[in-house]
This record gives C-alpha cells, sequence and structure tokens, in this order.
C-alpha cells in the first residue's frame, strides 16, 4: 500500500478529466484508508490532515501544525 501523498490531493483539485480524477480518487483513498475497512477512521484522518497541512507548511515557509491542529481539522472534515 503507498503511503498518502499530498501532491496527490492537490492534483486532485485542479483535476476537469473524469479518469484521471477516478484514478486519484480511488489512489488516495487507498492510502488513507490504511487498515483497509472501507472506511476512513479518525486517526486515519488525522494523519492524513497533519502531512497536507505540513506540505502547504513547507510551501509557505509556516510552522508545521501540531499533532492536536490535524486532529481538530480531522474532526470538523469527518
Amino acid at each position: 500500500m503507498a503511503e498518502f501523498n499530498p501532491q496527490d490531493f492537490l492534483d486532485l483539485t485542479k483535476c476537469t478529466d473524469k479518469d484521471q480524477i477516478k484514478e486519484l480518487s480511488e489512489r488516495i483513498y487507498a492510502s488513507v484508508d490504511t487498515n483497509e475497512n472501507g472506511t476512513l477512521e479518525l486517526d486515519e484522518m488525522i494523519v492524513m490532515m497533519k502531512k497536507m497541512a505540513c506540505c502547504y507548511a513547507e510551501k509557505c515557509g509556516k510552522p508545521e501544525p501540531t499533532d492536536e491542529q490535524a486532529e481538530t481539522v480531522a474532526k470538523r472534515a469527518l
């Protein structure tokens, strides 16, 4: 199983090709659903949100988010 890549998510937000959207969505889901139970759980979402936030922070020259901040965003997303 591949590790979640924030760039896949960024690519998905700009994508207009239906086949590519399907491919990226499936790849992202598979990389986030680490226990492969077909449901995104809070702990899986926290890992994804932390990686996304770290990616954005790096691009913007900002400090990385705390685990608590990532958990707050993941809870809101769910």
